[in-house]
């Protein structure tokens, strides 16, 4: 995904919010960006809204493209942010019903919304688990502990409002993530991680704080595969779990 800066006139509602961020639990992007806020200690003061970007996806449809695509944005990760700890999931989960969740969680006690927000997207991103699958779900919160509450009309339509206002943003592109600071600046897309970490903490790209300098996390191989037989690549990608594998035609 592509990244940009723009200024106008987006604020952050509320004062005691440092940050409000779109995104999707799908989107490995979205969940890189996560990451660095969890390595910032900034998670307290964002306003997280769950949108999703692709709401046709579902965990029983993969192909090729699904593969190919998956594998092209982690590797693209991996380069943007080589910090994180990220693996290829096997499919793309639908995103609704983990976005639902942790909506009504956050709702009543947002520091075990937050707890669950993490454990939602490293469940995809690191241990490629079905984020859409009920019996997932249900086996998650009574692991952390988390009660959960009933969904009401007023949690439908908060998230259709946030659905609506990053869909009809002419700016956003329809891209994720959106990262909104309270100067009114905003990211669209996940940039290199030395601006992502520079904007995090000052609210905007212009800051002196970037740093280009060299990572210590320790590259891995990078291997090319030429299959279009799905099971066989899952195989191979699985088998790899410690390699970078990227799919292409």
């Amino acid at each position: 995904m592509s990244n940009a800066l723009l200024s106008g006139e987006l604020m952050v509602d509320n004062e005691e919010d440092n940050f409000v961020v779109y995104l999707d639990f799908n989107c490995p992007f979205c969940y890189a960006l996560h990451e660095r806020m969890i390595g910032l200690d900034v998670l307290e003061r964002v306003s997280f809204r769950n949108v999703q970007h692709a709401p046709q996806t579902s965990s029983t449809q993969v192909g090729f493209e699904t593969l190919s695509k998956l594998s092209s944005e982690v590797a693209e990760v991996a380069r943007r942010a080589p910090s994180t700890d990220i693996n290829i999931p096997m499919f793309i989960p639908n995103s609704g019903p983990a976005s639902s969740l942790v909506y009504r969680v956050s709702r009543r006690d947002p520091a075990q919304g937050r707890q669950l927000r993490t454990a939602l997207f490293r469940a995809l991103w690191v241990d490629g688990e079905d984020i859409s699958s009920p019996g997932f779900l249900a086996s998650l919160v009574q692991e952390l502990g988390i009660e959960v509450p009933p969904e009401t009309a007023a949690d439908i339509d908060e998230l259709e409002k946030w659905q609506l206002a990053w869909g009809s943003n002419q700016e956003f592109e329809r891209k994720i993530p959106i990262l909104i600071s309270a100067k009114g600046e905003t990211v669209v897309g996940f940039p290199l991680e030395p601006e992502v970490d520079a904007f995090l903490k000052t609210g905007s790209l212009v800051s002196d704080q970037l740093s280009y300098g060299s990572s210590s996390h320790q590259k891995r191989q990078w291997i090319l595969v030429l299959d279009n037989d799905v099971a066989s690549l899952q195989m191979i990608m699985q088998e790899m779990h410690d390699a970078r594998v990227e799919v292409v035609k």
